[in-house]
């Protein structure tokens, strides 16, 4: 590649990078909140099109994955270190209800949030 293009192309992958950055530190603030890939898009000022596409490209996930992901992370971490209820986890990962978080953790994980949390606590 010439200097220009190689400069052109470094650039681009730091205004990615700082793009992702900015999206899952907001993901992870406003986890509790059931936030879509619109709200991450807005806050950044941003469309969502091209917020997918900078994750597809540079995360090899896309935003609602890397969002649920991060889900699962928070719930098995407040399942196993707290005596946090069950509905509780719910709330505090974005979910608008138990049965919606007990199936979404069971279809990830292979067990329920109860069975879970007495297995790794």
């Amino acid at each position: 590649l010439p200097q220009g293009a190689k400069l052109e192309l470094n650039l681009n992958k730091r205004v990615a990078g700082g793009l992702i950055n900015r999206a899952r530190a907001f993901i992870a603030d406003n986890l509790g909140d059931g936030i879509s890939v619109r709200d991450v898009a807005e806050h950044l000022g941003v469309s969502a099109t091209l917020l997918r596409l900078r994750f597809q490209k540079t995360v090899g996930k896309s935003v609602r994955d890397v969002i649920l992901d991060l889900r699962l992370e928070t719930a098995q971490r407040l399942l196993k270190t707290s005596k946090m209820p069950i509905a509780k986890v719910a709330e505090k990962t974005g979910f608008e209800s138990v049965c919606r978080f007990s199936h979404f953790f069971a279809e990830r994980t292979g067990s329920s949030p109860r069975a879970w949390r007495q297995a790794n606590s």
